[in-house]
């Protein structure tokens, strides 16, 4: 599951219009062109996915547990500063 961003807050996403491919992530946070557009997709579905997965402790029957690994480098950077 792409976890990059999931619970990321709002202040930390930036709207910058030279941005024109996709998102920039950096160690200061999400900078984009459509900041509303990252504020649904990373915010609220993947954080609210998430969530859910966490919740349920069985899955097709059987014990089960979610954790998530960080495979972006910036936010692998960011998080050994932080």
């Amino acid at each position: 599951m792409d976890t990059d961003g999931a619970y990321i807050s709002d202040d930390y996403i930036i709207e910058n219009e030279s941005v024109t491919d996709r998102p920039l992530y950096s160690l200061t946070g999400i900078e984009t062109k459509h900041p509303s557009d990252i504020k649904k997709i990373e915010i609220i579905t993947k954080s609210a996915n998430m969530d859910r997965l966490q919740a349920q402790k069985k899955r097709f029957g059987q014990p089960s547990r979610i954790t998530h690994t960080i495979c972006h480098v910036t936010l692998t950077m960011y998080c050994i500063i932080n």
